[in-house]
Order: structure tokens, then sequence, then C-alpha cells
């Protein structure tokens, strides 16, 4: 529902281990490209999306890369928080704000704008991934009622 919506800008930080690591949130994060060795600090701020238990992130397809999307446009990447975690991350080289979100297949380094802004994602995705987990268990069971049948106590 909407209490589980959050948008926003974030800092993301790639992987520098040859593979993207992305995330999705409502927002904008800042990011690091894995190929990159030097030159800045390899985070760029996206607009992340925090929706229906995944977190989407938003960014500007470049143009010497094939994609379906058009040079210029925004391409979509999505990150399926009911395999993930999240926690606050420790202070990282001068960026302050950071928390991080792992799945078995990756881990996404973000950096809020504030300290307050952090609490929020986190406990926003928290509140998330539990209620992905608890919406697979499928609606809670009732003793029956006399309007399903049972006993009632008759007036």
């Amino acid at each position: 529902g909407a209490a589980h919506r959050k948008e926003g800008y974030l800092f993301k930080k790639s992987s520098r281990a040859g593979r993207s690591r992305t995330a999705s949130l409502a927002g904008q994060v800042s990011k690091i490209p894995p190929n990159s060795l030097g030159g800045g600090d390899g985070w760029k701020r996206l607009w992340f999306v925090l929706e229906g238990g995944q977190l989407h992130y938003y960014k500007h397809v470049k143009p010497h890369k094939p994609s379906a999307a058009r040079p210029g446009e925004m391409s979509e990447r999505v990150i399926n928080l009911l395999i993930c975690s999240v926690h606050p991350r420790a202070r990282e080289k001068g960026k302050r704000f950071c928390f991080e979100v792992v799945s078995p297949y990756n881990s996404y380094a973000l950096q809020a704008e504030s300290e307050a802004d952090r609490t929020e994602w986190v406990e926003a995705i928290r509140a998330a991934i539990e209620h992905s987990i608890f919406s697979l268990e499928g609606p809670v069971r009732h003793p029956p009622t006399a309007a399903d049948g049972g006993e009632s106590e008759a007036p």
C-alpha cells in the first residue's frame, strides 16, 4: 500500500568487482561504474522508488551503450527486496549517511542526503521486506464464526 512507498534521491556506489550492482529506491543515489579505477569517487546521484516490495532506480542511457532505450532516456533497474536485508553502514571515505541493501547476489551501497533520510529509507525498506515475507504466508486463518456455519450462541 501507500505506507510501503517512498521515493527520492540517493547516492549509489557501484561494485568494482567487474559486474554492475544495482539498487532500487525512490530517490536519487550515487553510483560508481564497475570499471572505474579512479577519476571521481564512484558515486552517482540517482532517483529511487520503493514500491510493492521492490526498489527501482533510474539512470540515463549513455549514447555509446546499446540499449532498448534511446540515449538520454531513462533506464530502470529493479531490486526484488524479498531476498534482501538492509542495514546502516559505517562511514565510508568521507561519505556519511550510508546504508546497504544486501541480496545473495549483490550488495548495494547507498548514501542518503541526511541522517533523518537514511533512517527513513532503512525503515521503509525493512517494512517492505517484512510485508513481502508475510504476504507469502497467505491470509490469516480465523476460527469459524456463526456466519461460516460454526457454532453460535443463539439469543
